[in-house]
């Protein structure tokens, strides 16, 4: 009687399946912009009873399973946090805060956030940035979101001849959607170290993407055109609503 051997088949990975262990950081501790209705960027609202903080809660959970989602506060804080009771109660999502926003960047509240977030796998997201119809899939690289177009009077990214982000400034060839996956403990490594240091307590968020890749951290990107929307003064706001819904 010959032998025979069993094997059980290997299941496919659902292409479709929803990245796991990400931590979504929600930075909110600094105000760029101002409106007269509201005192605080997260509770804009975006028109159906959804304001720009569930629109952010909602979108980490459309892309990724079962995400640890810290909100960053800084100016107005003790508003946000009442709707978060009100609101998430029970859910997993946890706020931290910038207690002095008023004398540092976004540096400090990313220093914060990422001392308080337990995976390896963190992606960030300001207040002003509003991703629409995007799906994010399982990412294997530290990287950035762009637009297609000069940044002009914003913050941009600038390519090398290696296919990798060069530098981030300003009137750069790319504009910045203020969106960053980190995926890696060797990135978020170089990140927690430099943040520790004093004098990135009042430096902004592409400096230290910059200082990132002068320790040779390589920084990918992808574009995403007009699937992403940025608030950048009042009038976008304005005209915001009838875009989201």
């Amino acid at each position: 009687m010959k032998n025979s051997c069993i094997t059980q088949a290997k299941r496919k990975k659902d292409k479709n399946s929803k990245v796991e262990n990400v931590s979504v950081v929600l930075l909110y501790d600094k105000e760029f912009i101002k409106i007269k209705s509201c005192t605080s960027t997260p509770l804009l609202s975006l028109g159906r009873n959804i304001r720009i903080i569930d629109y952010h809660i909602n979108f980490a959970n459309r892309n990724f399973k079962n995400p640890e989602i810290v909100v960053c506060l800084g100016q107005d804080s003790v508003s946000v946090i009442e709707y978060l009771q009100q609101r998430y109660k029970n859910k997993p999502v946890r706020v931290v805060e910038n207690i002095n926003y008023n004398q540092t960047n976004t540096c400090e509240g990313l220093r914060i956030s990422l001392n308080n977030v337990v995976n390896d796998n963190v992606f960030v997201i300001s207040s002003l940035t509003i991703p629409v119809n995007i799906s994010f899939k399982q990412n294997n690289s530290t990287k950035i979101y762009l637009k297609n177009e000069e940044s002009k009077q914003e913050i941009g990214a600038n390519i090398n001849e290696k296919n990798k982000v060069e530098l981030m400034s300003f009137a750069a060839k790319n504009s910045w959607y203020e969106m960053m996956w980190i995926t890696d403990k060797k990135s978020l490594s170089v990140m927690r170290k430099l943040l520790l240091t004093n004098n990135y307590k009042k430096r902004c968020w592409f400096e230290l993407i910059n200082d990132m890749i002068e320790k040779k951290v390589k920084i990918d990107y992808e574009y995403l055109d007009d699937n992403c929307l940025k608030i950048k003064k009042p009038k976008d706001y304005k005209t915001l609503n009838g875009e989201i819904q």
